[in-house]
């Protein structure tokens, strides 16, 4: 017999997770109101974590309807499958959408376009609060976006509520109640809740369109600008070959065979400035070390995955000209994350080339004048 889920407290059967849950979306609306870097980070933070909330519980329902006696003889959720959909955001989405055919038991918590506000906001989330990454042009309406989703979500959620909360269980909702309403009834009043929680945060599509048209636009002119200086003092094959390489060494500058044949390499370059003659063994084996890191990089160059070159410029600038004809929202925010996404390797690998190419130089003319 499957151990059941141990019982929570849920946002339906208890007024305090009820209402600590709109206080917190307040929260990350105050925060996306007043803008900048710190505070659309948080604001992700907080309703991605909420979005998380909606879901977890989402899937113990499902879990619970499965283990009834209409969703026992397909047994729908065996315990892998299970531990797969709670440690996998996509898949709770997908089960949030109720993709099960038995689950009229269970009134699905979002549609086709929250869905895809979840995943991709989901998606941006992570690099923006644990690695730093921060798009001014994108993080303010993608805040928005999923703060509107996730409120929808909830109210979703309460749709098939049966229960009623005292006034002064959720006194802290006065301000979107009024003061003497009475009881609170989730099923009906959660709606147009969140509706005035979230009336500040509109984002409209072309508006969207063209901020994200003028980063891109933007970025890619300074990408261009880069590229031209460096035709000045290379030709363009040897500017993709740089370009190779820096995506290489990005892929592969923590292999421990090449740091080690690095390491004896230098100890061998250090015994050769100590001796008179270089002799025949020494010499043999730096030789050997030289043989050995060239094939330990083709053996690496196989596994490294080439994204941009110097093509890939025209590619962006054809992509960045067709964000406006995005007639949906979701679609315009996938469309705009795959170039954010090339402009930032393409940025990186062609600023690595440019401060490469700055020091040879440099080095050239230090050796002309015999310094």
């Amino acid at each position: 017999m499957r151990r059941a889920l141990p019982l929570l407290r849920t946002m339906k059967d208890d007024p305090a997770e009820y209402t600590a849950f709109l206080v917190e979306l307040q929260h990350a609306v105050d925060l996306l109101l007043r803008g900048g870097i710190s505070h659309e980070r948080m604001a992700l933070a907080v309703v991605d974590s909420l979005a998380e909330r909606l879901l977890y519980q989402h899937a113990e329902r499902c879990f619970s309807a499965g283990d009834s006696r209409v969703g026992i003889l397909a047994d729908p959720f065996p315990a892998p499958r299970r531990a797969k959909i709670l440690g996998d955001f996509r898949k709770r989405v997908q089960l949030a959408q109720n993709d099960e055919k038995f689950l009229f038991l269970v009134s699905p918590l979002l549609d086709e376009f929250d869905a895809d506000i979840f995943r991709l906001a989901h998606d941006y989330r992570g690099p923006s609060y644990h690695r730093g990454e921060h798009n001014p042009a994108l993080a303010g309406p993608i805040g928005r976006l999923y703060v509107q989703a996730v409120g929808r979500a909830f109210a979703r959620a309460m749709g098939d509520s049966l229960l009623s909360f005292s006034s002064d269980s959720v006194r802290e909702l006065e301000r979107y109640r009024g003061p003497g309403a009475g009881s609170l009834v989730p099923r009906r009043e959660t709606g147009p809740i969140v509706e005035a929680l979230a009336v500040e945060l509109t984002v409209d599509r072309r508006d969207l369109a063209g901020r994200l048209y003028e980063n891109s636009d933007r970025r890619l002119k300074g990408i261009e600008a880069v590229v031209e200086g460096l035709r000045g003092g290379l030709n363009e094959t040897i500017i993709d070959e740089l370009i190779e390489a820096a995506q290489f060494w990005a892929d592969h500058r923590g292999d421990e065979d090449l740091h080690r044949l690095a390491r004896e390499e230098q100890i061998l370059e250090n015994e050769a400035e100590d001796r008179e003659e270089l002799g025949e063994d020494l010499a043999r084996k730096i030789v050997e070390n030289k043989m050995a890191q060239i094939a330990r990089m083709e053996e690496l160059k196989v596994k490294t995955d080439i994204r941009v070159d110097l093509s890939t410029i025209g590619v962006l600038r054809r992509r960045i000209n067709q964000l406006s004809s995005k007639a949906k929202t979701p679609s315009l925010l996938h469309a705009y994350l795959q170039v954010d996404d090339l402009l930032g390797l393409l940025e990186t690998t062609v600023e690595w080339v440019q401060y490469s190419w700055e020091r040879s130089v440099e080095q050239a003319v230090d050796e002309a004048r015999g310094k």
